[in-house]
């Protein structure tokens, strides 16, 4: 009888439970601080003059399992165990540290150093008060114009310990030992230098995979390096997503654009005071309509604050529909035939960045949506717009767009320059070139007005009309962009 009466008893507060819940209760995630996962980087002895540039690959991540890297056990049953941030990102700093203590860096090159992450995983060990830590990448170096592999090694760590946090670091520790004791690259590193550190020119210039690769370095990378002095302050509440899309999947590439979005990344942390670690870079295969989707409808939410200033750039082909007006950015994956459901719209894309709690957000779009030719594509069959698509909707106070050219206009490139024609000359104008009256200061009406002359002249010289636009509220055309 008193058995009958405790069952009732329980069943009565299990009752209770769901009434208040409506549920079981899922565990809150255990979060994991990736920022004290990273080695600390040890003193690099490499010699300038002996540097291996490559380009740098967003790393993609093989993991079934993206969210959570593990599960804690205890009483109330298994807590999955998430970082703060994206774990790829881990992988991509530690790289990046120990290839720099090898004089491999990032900069225009025939190679690619991409990144293939296998594993990373931490828990309980079974039958243990023990935790263990695996983590696991696949690094390749890649010919740009061959797509063929001249380098492919795969590297493992671990780590084991009481504590989930320390011992995941231990595995990243072990990952950058293996990686730092391997100088199996160097092979090719030393191919590079006999060459005298030549890049190989082709004569093929329909061949977008070197045309942003080439040996003789962009007149914009060359003025870069005369400002090597300058040391900018670097503001951890600054993020941007830099995109340049120059090979497509299926449809005809855009020249420059995947060097348009290297340079950009370059100056945004060079004299901007962007940190490296806050910039995405998604170029060709890697910007996807999923990778776009994924960095500017939910990355920049996860980081941005009411402080922060956001930097977005777009390289590659824009396209109208036919039907409705709307214009799209095209994806490595998109298909003019179906922008609906391949492509990323401009309405989407100020809606997200309204929704974003940044004090202030800048956009420069290389990239024009007319249909007429240029840096933008259309349906097969149909015919050009003449598109309004210069002033967004909703767009909130705090942004700022710059676009290429007007609705109507094509966007194209300044071969000579060795990038897209309004990138050449926004970033010549951020350099300093703004500045006529050489005060230290840059503003977004001082960038503006050295742009759309210059751009003007010359698509004219190319029997081009281009004129660059700009969207501001007018309290925002004094606002310092740069300062020195």
């Amino acid at each position: 009888m008193k058995s009958s009466k405790r069952t009732h008893v329980l069943i009565f507060f299990i009752a209770i439970l769901f009434s208040v819940t409506g549920c079981v209760s899922i565990p809150e995630p255990y979060i994991l601080k990736t920022d004290m996962l990273i080695p600390a980087q040890r003193q690099s002895d490499y010699q300038k003059e002996l540097e291996f540039p490559v380009i740098f690959e967003r790393f993609i991540d093989e993991r079934s399992d993206r969210v959570a890297i593990g599960y804690r056990l205890g009483m109330g049953g298994p807590t999955p165990i998430a970082p703060d941030k994206d774990i790829a990102e881990v992988f991509e700093i530690i790289v990046k540290k120990v290839m720099d203590q090898k004089g491999v860096r990032s900069g225009p090159s025939i190679f690619i150093l991409k990144g293939s992450i296998q594993g990373a995983t931490v828990g309980n060990m079974p039958l243990s008060n023990s935790i263990k830590g695996q983590v696991a990448l696949e690094l390749n170096l890649m010919n740009t114009k061959t797509r063929a592999k001249v380098w492919s090694r795969s590297y493992t760590g671990q780590g084991m310990g009481t504590d989930f946090q320390s011992v995941l670091a231990m595995a990243f520790q072990d990952l950058s030992a293996s990686i730092e004791k391997d100088d199996s690259i160097l092979a090719s590193k030393q191919v590079y230098l006999a060459s005298g550190g030549k890049l190989p020119q082709t004569s093929d210039s329909a061949s977008l995979q070197t045309s942003s690769i080439q040996a003789k370095k962009s007149l914009i990378e060359k003025e870069l390096e005369d400002l090597a002095d300058v040391k900018p302050v670097i503001n951890k509440n600054q993020y941007a997503v830099v995109i340049g899309i120059e090979k497509y999947r299926d449809i005809k590439g855009v020249e420059y654009a995947a060097a348009d979005a290297n340079i950009v990344k370059l100056y945004l942390n060079k004299l901007m005071g962007f940190s490296e670690e806050n910039i995405v870079l998604l170029t060709n295969e890697r910007a996807t309509k999923s990778d776009i989707e994924k960095y500017l409808d939910r990355w920049l939410k996860n980081r941005v604050n009411e402080k922060s200033k956001v930097f977005i750039y777009y390289a590659g082909h824009g396209a109208p529909n036919p039907k409705t007006g709307n214009a799209y950015i095209v994806p490595f994956d998109g298909d003019p035939n179906y922008l609906e459901s391949t492509a990323y719209s401009l309405n989407k894309f100020y809606t997200s960045l309204g929704e974003l709690s940044a004090k202030q957000i800048i956009v420069a779009l290389d990239s024009c949506f007319s249909g007429a030719g240029g840096r933008s594509v259309i349906a097969k069959g149909a015919r050009p717009l003449v598109m309004a698509v210069d002033t967004p909707v909703d767009i909130k106070r705090n942004t700022i767009v710059f676009t290429a050219a007007a609705g109507d206009q094509i966007s194209t490139f300044y071969e000579s320059g060795g990038h897209g024609l309004f990138t050449y000359y926004f970033l010549k104008g951020i350099r300093g070139d703004a500045d006529a009256e050489k005060k230290g200061v840059i503003t977004i009406e001082d960038l503006y007005q050295y742009i759309r002359p210059n751009v003007e002249r010359e698509a004219r010289l190319q029997n081009n009309e281009q004129t660059p636009q700009l969207i501001a509220a007018e309290g925002l055309l004094k606002l310092r962009l740069i300062s020195r």
